[in-house]
């Protein structure tokens, strides 16, 4: 099960950040993330048990944060994608768990071990390369525009801020409630500048293409990936989710080349490898225990 899982991420993890950059261009991206989240939350609605919302009812400040953390992570990702390239995009997510690591460390006085510090440094110094990059390029099919690159970054800190909220909640609420609600709440925040934007939305934009986007990023993207991180993490370990990166980068990757026309340059690979390299030696004891 879990190789037929990492070849449904090799083929289809990837391409979000694709799909969202190619749906962005056609539509304001605040409309794209409205109609993601409506969708998403109306697929999974009945599935939702009524005693987990009471529970939200009775104690919403946590989940609710959660949730404005997640849309703020859906919403400058999705703007900032349109500046950079998917490459770039993708890149910058690669030091995810390290940052989750760090942020755990001082917010929940969790223990880091000295590989993991020395990664999070090497995946830090990967981005502010890559970052450093962009001001000399401002080549969107390489390094993107430092606007777009913000964006993402101030994208990935909203959600590796989510991840450690969520994880402090994660025993009071089903992984199906928490992101039930962060698809109500991105629904509600983007339906404000939505509904304000209405007029300068065309149906003709609609077209066939569009709404096949739209819909895999809403149950690819946006469920069928969530899912699947889920069942790994509850059927093997956090360990083999966490791997899921590496083929997620690589179908990146291909995406950006080939529907594009992005293009790797030397200084684009040495940012990566080194963010790679820190986050390699973050999980080397957990590699040397299996």
């Amino acid at each position: 099960m879990i190789p037929s899982i990492f070849l449904f991420v090799l083929l289809f993890g990837g391409a979000n950040a694709a799909l969202i950059k190619y749906a962005g261009a056609k539509i304001s991206p605040i409309d794209l993330v409205f109609f993601r989240s409506v969708i998403a939350a109306v697929a999974i609605a009945p599935f939702i048990g009524k005693i987990e919302l009471t529970k939200f009812k009775n104690d919403p400040k946590s989940l609710t944060l959660a949730g404005l953390l997640f849309a703020a992570n859906w919403i400058l990702f999705a703007y900032g994608i349109q500046k950079t390239s998917v490459i770039m995009g993708q890149l910058i997510y690669v030091p995810t768990s390290l940052i989750v690591a760090g942020l755990g460390y001082f917010i929940l006085k969790e223990k880091l071990s000295q590989k993991e510090i020395i990664g999070l440094i090497l995946s830090l110094v990967g981005i502010t390369y890559l970052i450093l990059g962009s001001f000399k390029t401002k080549d969107i099919l390489s390094f993107g525009t430092p606007f777009g690159n913000f964006l993402v970054v101030v994208a990935l800190f909203s959600w590796a801020f989510y991840l450690v909220l969520t994880r402090k909640i994660s025993n009071n609420y089903k992984p199906l409630t928490i992101i039930f609600v962060d698809f109500i709440i991105s629904g509600l925040i983007s339906a404000i500048f939505f509904i304000l934007n209405f007029r300068n939305l065309s149906l003709t934009t609609f077209n066939i293409n569009l709404i096949m986007a739209i819909l895999a990023i809403a149950f690819l993207s946006s469920i069928a990936f969530f899912f699947l991180n889920q069942w790994i993490v509850k059927h093997s370990s956090a360990f083999v989710s966490s791997m899921l990166l590496y083929p997620v980068t690589l179908s990146a990757i291909i995406y950006g080349i080939i529907f594009f026309k992005e293009k790797l340059d030397v200084s684009l690979l040495i940012g990566g490898f080194i963010m790679l390299i820190g986050v390699f030696l973050s999980t080397l004891d957990t590699i040397r225990k299996k």
